[in-house]
């Protein structure tokens, strides 16, 4: 659900008190060193004001400030971790980042990435206004690798990719996500990732791997059940690392379809296990064996599902499919009474 925070109307020390317990979470934990006009804390000028909008596994976030300077300091990322990517353009104004001890200068229509894992700085030198697409760290290595190159990699306005996304971050911004379905709001997430994995490609000299189509992540992810069958332990996180997405967006994919990860899993189970109980190749192998090799931890718990699925016991569906294919195969060296019955001719 969409939150907005904001400083306006409140006394000089509670506009503080509210950014630091209720805006910069929304945006960032555990941000200090609130420093206005000129780097001196000057707690009357203070303003700030934000909304933070979810977006799939991510979050559209806006941050509008007076001139001064937010710092997130070793001892900040002490008091709490974060495994947040920030990938920000500047909607009014022009501010700097620093981080790694790298410095870039954006403006609108500009990009740039802040990772909150690490110490930086952000000066707003005139009244400015920021958005930021907060993406989780796991999502973001899926499609570029690794992160190292990217803090502070700026992607300026005259770049189409950049442009594309800027666009769509904005669309997104004016729109009311909330009513959004489940599915809409991950493909929106996963179109602005894309658009992010091409134009920063070029910083972290990769190709990137673009998810946005469903359909290839959903045959990405059955593949990745399918793999994982024969293993007992197998979890919606296992699989989904497997096929190179964020456990939810598995969950979200499966519900689609009107199913879970562990209802798949277990339907995928039993198709095989009907299969080689049919396959003669496997008439050798014992009824725990075919088990185990589908993923079922016990026989108990095989027989249990195999039977609330097809109404019979493994044993009995594998004897079921054994008398079929003897009905069917060709009687090789046997005669039929009508072979056997001479061919006579009556005459007139």
């Amino acid at each position: 659900m969409k939150t907005t925070f904001s400083t306006a109307g409140l006394s000089p020390a509670d506009a503080v008190a509210r950014f630091l317990d209720k805006g910069a979470d929304a945006y960032c934990p555990h941000i200090t060193n609130l420093l206005t006009r000129g780097h001196v804390l000057d707690r009357s000028a203070f303003f700030v004001e934000g909304t933070f909008a979810p977006v799939g596994e991510s979050g559209l976030t806006t941050l509008e400030m007076n001139a001064g300077r937010l710092e997130r300091s070793r001892k900040d990322i002490l008091r709490g971790d974060s495994d947040i990517i920030y990938i920000v353009t500047p909607l009014r104004g022009t501010f700097s980042f620093v981080q790694h001890g790298n410095t870039v200068t954006v403006g609108p229509g500009d990009l740039y990435v802040e990772d909150t894992r690490y110490p930086f700085d952000l000066y707003f030198s005139t009244h400015a206004k920021a958005m930021g697409f907060a993406v989780p760290v796991e999502l973001l290595t899926q499609r570029v690798g690794s992160l190292g190159r990217l803090s502070g990699a700026v992607i300026r306005q005259d770049d189409r990719i950049g442009t594309m996304l800027v666009r769509h971050l904005r669309a997104l911004a004016a729109a009311d996500t909330d009513q959004l379905a489940q599915n809409q709001s991950w493909r929106m997430q996963d179109v602005a990732l894309d658009l992010a994995a091409m134009a920063f490609s070029q910083v972290t000299a990769t190709t990137p791997t673009l998810q946005a189509h469903a359909d290839t992540a959903h045959t990405r992810l059955v593949q990745a059940m399918l793999n994982q069958l024969h293993r007992t332990d197998a979890s919606v996180a296992s699989v989904a690392h497997e096929a190179a997405m964020s456990p939810r967006y598995a969950s979200a994919l499966m519900a689609e379809t009107g199913t879970t990860v562990a209802q798949r899993m277990r339907d995928l189970r039993l198709e095989r296990a009907r299969s080689r109980l049919q396959d003669p190749a496997y008439d050798v192998n014992k009824i725990i064996d075919i088990a185990t090799s589908c993923g079922f931890a016990d026989a108990s718990t095989f027989a249990r599902r195999f039977r609330e699925s097809e109404g019979l016991t493994p044993t009995d569906y594998r004897r079921r499919a054994q008398s079929e294919r003897q009905a069917a195969a060709p009687q090789v060296g046997v005669m039929t009474n009508a072979a056997k019955a001479p061919n006579i001719i009556h005459g007139p």
